[in-house]
């Protein structure tokens, strides 16, 4: 039995002390990805400033010979505050960014990143952190000012005390991240020779499997999206002129997806390293204007789009 194996069971019985051939190649896949990838979750949450209106809902339901549990009138109570709008921006932004440079593990929202790019990626989130902070900051300093001008824009809508205090109002804009280390099969104990266990450690195996295999699966998928974008963006329809609007982005944003792709082969699959070459080779072949130009090489395209689609098992 070979290491990883001893590390997971500690037998008490000599004859139960074996594995199943699928079982070693579980743990050998395990401690590939926990050498490959580490876990990171973020957590970015924003005040909504947003309050219920009871008084309007009310009224508006008594005009309406509604029932006043059916109407629920919500105030936006910074509504137009640019320093607010930007710190929702920056927040959705960090959140894209989490999702474009890793791939998912947990349904509670822990991902992982590629050990190799561990580093360009903590400088990223704390680019973005600092970014989100200082924000905040400009906000908060605004704050009481901008109370002042909701009184002008909410009208008889206006209430002072929907307005925490500015200790509370700052308590509410987070951006938190965290590393971690991938479970590591090695420091379960279990006795091979009890059912229960048995039961325990073979769900283990699976929910393992289930994380990995979506994960990676995440990955195909968007490289498949990309190709699939490039042939509909240059497939011709009856309604397309001769020359085709194509934006500058279209073959840069390909590229970079492959490339962030690649440092998210955690498994080191060479089947995904294939995909990306050809791509990259594809994309790097292209010249935007003659594809906007020429219904000749648009076509071309679109066959050697579809030539790599059919190649790999997406």
């Amino acid at each position: 039995m070979n290491t990883t194996a001893q590390n997971i069971y500690s037998v008490n019985n000599e004859e139960e002390n074996t594995m199943t051939t699928d079982n070693i190649e579980v743990l050998k896949h395990a401690q590939k990805l926990q050498n490959n990838a580490y876990g990171f979750k973020l957590n970015v949450s924003v005040w909504t400033a947003v309050k219920k209106e009871k008084d309007a809902g009310e009224d508006l339901a008594a005009r309406n010979n509604a029932d006043k549990e059916a109407v629920d009138i919500k105030k936006r109570i910074l509504a137009g505050n640019p320093l607010h709008k930007a710190i929702i921006s920056c927040a959705a932004a960090a959140r894209n960014w989490n999702h474009q440079t890793s791939l998912p593990w947990t349904d509670d929202g822990d991902r992982v990143i590629s050990n190799a790019k561990i580093l360009e990626h903590k400088e990223q989130v704390e680019a973005q952190r600092s970014e989100f902070y200082q924000l905040v900051d400009e906000f908060i300093a605004d704050y009481p000012d901008a109370i002042n001008r909701s009184a002008f824009s909410l009208g008889t809508m206006f209430d002072r005390n929907n307005y925490p205090p500015v200790d509370e109002v700052r308590a509410k804009f987070k951006f938190e991240y965290v590393y971690h280390p991938l479970p590591d099969a090695g420091d379960i104990r279990i006795d091979a020779a009890n059912e229960g266990m048995r039961e325990i450690i073979e769900h283990t195996k699976h929910v393992f499997e289930q994380r990995s295999q979506n994960a990676m699966k995440e990955a195909w998928t968007r490289m498949r999206e990309k190709l699939e974008h490039l042939r509909d963006k240059v497939t011709d329809g009856d309604e397309d002129s001769k020359k085709k609007r194509l934006h500058a982005t279209l073959l840069v944003n390909i590229e970079d997806t492959v490339n962030i792709l690649r440092g998210l082969n955690l498994t080191n699959d060479p089947e995904l390293d294939k995909a990306g070459d050809e791509v990259m080779a594809l994309v790097r072949r292209l010249d935007l204007d003659d594809l906007k130009k020429d219904v000749d090489a648009r076509q071309d395209t679109q066959r050697k789009v579809d030539e790599i689609l059919a190649k790999f098992d997406w």
